[in-house]
């Protein structure tokens, strides 16, 4: 991933709409990175709490992204 964020024009940060719309509309990767930047450990933790086991966890949250 890169360290830079997505931001729509004016410099603000994009709100999850804003960032949805650039992925699906112009399959913009910075886009996804900056959204999966934000919910990666809300999604890890969920993906950990399911499994129980972290290495397997770890394995499963590197095939979702």
């Amino acid at each position: 991933m890169t360290s830079q964020a997505f931001e729509p024009l004016g410099g603000a940060a994009a709100t999850d709409a804003q960032l949805v719309e650039a992925i699906s509309r112009k399959r913009d990767p910075m886009a996804f990175e900056t959204l999966l930047r934000r919910y990666q450990r809300p999604l890890f933790g969920f993906i950990r709490r399911q499994v129980g086991v972290r290495a397997e966890a770890e394995d499963l949250f590197q095939q979702t992204v």
